[in-house]
């Protein structure tokens, strides 16, 4: 793959010394002072990165399987001060309420009492 190339500007033999067919190989051309596009090294080297970042996606998604804490946390907002936390959570690392909403509960109840002294 890495040989295939595109001739942009024919050098001073291209008719001459491949019997009217162009350049065989890319090292043909470059001695013969051609200017090549050599599109195959990218198309392999795009292939390799892809392949690359495909395995290394599998690699994570077993580790995450094997794993009791998953990599990527599941975050929701805070209603108090609407920083992201952990969905898990019970207090916000942030403004320190509690997420289940025990302060509202709380004061709901003291202004019951309260009202009915």
């Amino acid at each position: 793959m890495d040989e295939k190339f595109a001739v942009l500007r024919a050098g001073k033999n291209y008719h001459n010394g491949t019997h009217g067919h162009g350049y065989n190989t890319m090292s043909q051309a470059l001695d013969d002072g051609a200017v090549v596009m050599a599109y195959g090294s990218f198309v392999n080297k795009v292939i390799n990165f892809v392949g690359v970042g495909l395995a290394l996606y599998a690699l994570a998604s077993i580790a995450e399987l094997a794993a009791e804490d998953p990599i990527i946390k599941h975050t929701v907002k805070c209603k108090y001060c609407r920083k992201r936390i952990n969905a898990k959570a019970k207090r916000c690392l942030n403004c320190t309420s509690w997420v289940d909403g025990r302060e509202d509960r709380d004061e709901n109840s003291q202004e019951g009492h309260v009202e009915s002294h």
